[in-house]
């Protein structure tokens, strides 16, 4: 199979396909409890994938193995951050040898060793590059709506590396402003495009985020008390 027989199979896989089987059993993407051993609060495997785009897919495709659908979609995502790194590269007027060497410089990146071991520490890659992109269009006069797009997208595959991404664009940001030769107040006018896309994108991951950190936040034990 595509990833070792380890974590990746008895956690990633195994984590993956109880929540498919607790959605199609709810009719429902929403669940709030889930079946495993004595029975656990959805939200305490939002880091193994509820709501994530592939699980969420794999609920129309019920008889195609998780296992199957998640080594294709992080093997489509491994792909998809190189040929995005070289679009980025070439928007931002490299010659195409430039980009080209950008984009196969990044195809061998350590970090996409997870893609078969830890599907959440590499998955959200395309969409950072992306909101990259999207940093770079509202700098160019153009709507926010790429970097919300993205910032979103990496919140839904991997909340728990979300806040380093933001981090990385902050910096970004800030980088492209100061060379930008923009005036102060053209500067504060995209500043607050920005946080204002930034925000937008946080308060729709919300359905994710807060149930998620609720739980993460939560130290009582249910004693079965959710149950009856």
């Amino acid at each position: 199979i595509f990833g070792s027989e380890g974590d990746w199979y008895s956690q990633h896989v195994g984590a993956a396909e109880a929540l498919r089987q607790t959605m199609l059993s709810a009719g429902g993407i929403f669940p709030q409890f889930v079946g495993l051993g004595g029975g656990i609060n959805a939200y305490d495997l939002a880091y193994y994938g509820l709501l994530r785009p592939d699980v969420l897919l794999s609920c129309l495709l019920p008889n195609v193995e998780m296992k199957e659908i998640i080594s294709v979609y992080a093997a489509v995502g491994a792909v998809a951050s190189v040929n995005i790194t070289y679009l980025w590269l070439k928007g931002k007027n490299f010659t195409v040898r430039l980009a080209a060497t950008g984009a196969i410089l990044m195809a061998p990146a350590t970090c996409f060793f997870h893609a078969h071991h830890q599907i959440m520490f590499i998955n959200y890659m395309p969409f950072l590059v992306l909101a990259l992109m999207g940093i770079d269009r509202i700098l160019a006069g153009k709507n926010g709506l790429l970097l919300t797009i993205a910032l979103f997208f990496i919140c839904m595959h991997s909340f728990y590396y979300a806040p380093t991404c933001m981090v990385v664009c902050f910096l970004y940001y800030l980088h492209q402003l100061v060379n930008s030769g923009n005036t102060t107040k053209e500067a504060l006018k995209m500043t607050g495009k920005t946080a204002f896309a930034v925000t937008l994108a946080i308060c729709l991951a919300a359905v994710l985020l807060i149930p998620t950190g609720l739980a993460i936040l939560s130290t009582e034990k249910d004693a079965g008390s959710f149950a009856q």
